[in-house]
């Protein structure tokens, strides 16, 4: 989420610099990973490191409502399941003592439950999604009723994804303007990493030349190996070499890529990446192929194409990449589809049978090569980032001007 944050940073010192922000949790990294070992909380720490602090919004809503804008950005912070979610956690880490409170809590910090009217008149969301959401939620009166109020009387909505537009559009029961936005990380901007510390040295065998793709992967029930295969059978038609990407701190593959993609690289610095580590990665990359939905929404961003592995079910009860048990929806097929780039989406299914393994392969690097079809997919995605930042602007401007 830190390409999220960045984004509206990055906003923050392009437009309105001279307005004071404050930076809200419901609970800080601090009190999240302070039962983690050194080396974790070392790990996240040079993650999660950004250019400005998080505070604590707890009990501190009259501080909120004094502002002249309150703005909730990204994330599932009004999905029926993350209120469950957040109010456990809120139990586990001490924070409150039972799951009614932490309900309250989420209820009054995300859904504004207890605050006048006009605060939500002062609000607005910019790209949060409630693609997971069921039908049944909404059978739940104390959860239906504030997500309707939320909807109905917060001042602008631009929510990242179709489904969850339409929802607003119903919720409202005005279907007379869209109520969709991009993904957050869409709006990051160059300028806004310019200055931020690296922490990995530059990479000797790659330099600024091209010829290397980036692989992560993570999300996925289908066995890595056969993900790999596919990759190796991606970069070999494209004439390229492939390296480990880090994203997040799942572990290199070591035996899969043994038996699947044994010329796989780890990348050469070995010490924690920071974020933007990652995205110059990212940026020198012919193209990317993950399961990471984030690392492929970056990429694009960055007009590097992504080959997305995705797939629509979990062996969890709730998966942050598609959804609930019994309700499945892949949210990286959701932004693929959405953005016309569906050649550029292997269902995970796909990659089980060899042959058609084989076939998926050759196609994506057939597509690869295609400049025309890659520029549309781009440009798409471009444009469409550009309309919703001048949206967001133009109504952030009406209330801080």
């Amino acid at each position: 989420m830190g390409s999220v944050d960045l984004a509206f940073y990055g906003l923050w010192q392009r437009h309105f610099p001279d307005v004071d922000v404050r930076f809200c949790q419901l609970f800080t990294a601090d009190e999240q990973h302070r039962h983690r070992s050194p080396r974790q909380q070392q790990e996240f720490a040079a993650r999660e490191a950004l250019p400005f602090a998080y505070h604590s919004c707890r009990n501190r809503l009259p501080a909120l409502a004094a502002g002249r804008a309150v703005i909730f950005w990204g994330d599932f912070l009004h999905m029926a399941h993350y209120r469950q979610q957040l109010a456990r956690r809120l139990v586990a880490l001490g924070i409150t003592p039972t799951l009614a409170e932490g309900i309250a809590a989420v209820d009054q910090h995300f859904f504004l439950a207890d605050s006048p009217d006009g605060m939500l008149n002062q609000t607005l969301a910019f790209g949060g999604t409630l693609i997971f959401n069921c039908a049944a939620d909404r059978l739940d009166p104390a959860y239906e009723n504030l997500l309707r109020r939320w909807a109905r009387q917060t001042r602008g909505i631009w929510m990242r994804d179709l489904f969850s537009a339409r929802l607003i559009n119903r919720l409202r029961n005005d279907w007379s303007q869209s109520f969709l936005g991009v993904d957050c990380a869409l709006l990051l901007e160059d300028a806004s990493l310019a200055g931020l510390p690296r922490q990995w040295a530059a990479d000797p065998r790659t330099g600024t030349d091209r010829g290397v793709a980036g692989l992560f992967l993570s999300r996925n029930v289908v066995p890595q190996r056969l993900m790999l295969a596919f990759a190796r059978a991606v970069c070999r038609a494209r004439g390229v070499r492939a390296e480990w990407l880090p994203w997040r701190s799942s572990r290199f593959p070591e035996w899969p890529s043994r038996w699947a993609f044994p010329e796989l690289a780890r990348p050469v610095s070995t010490a924690p990446p920071a974020l933007v580590d990652l995205l110059d990665r990212i940026r020198r990359y012919d193209f990317v192929i993950s399961d990471t939905y984030h690392v492929c929404v970056n990429a694009w961003r960055l007009g590097i194409p992504a080959i997305c592995i995705g797939e629509t079910w979990s062996r969890r009860e709730m998966d942050v990449s598609c959804g609930v048990v019994g309700a499945w929806r892949d949210k990286r097929w959701v932004f693929y589809a959405m953005n016309e780039a569906l050649e550029f989406y292997i269902h995970a299914g796909e990659l089980t049978r060899r042959r058609w393994r084989e076939r998926r392969a050759a196609e994506t690097a057939e597509r690869l090569a295609s400049r025309p079809l890659l520029d549309l997919v781009r440009h798409g995605i471009q444009e469409r980032a550009a309309a919703a930042r001048q949206a967001f602007l133009d109504a952030l401007f009406s209330l801080i001007r």
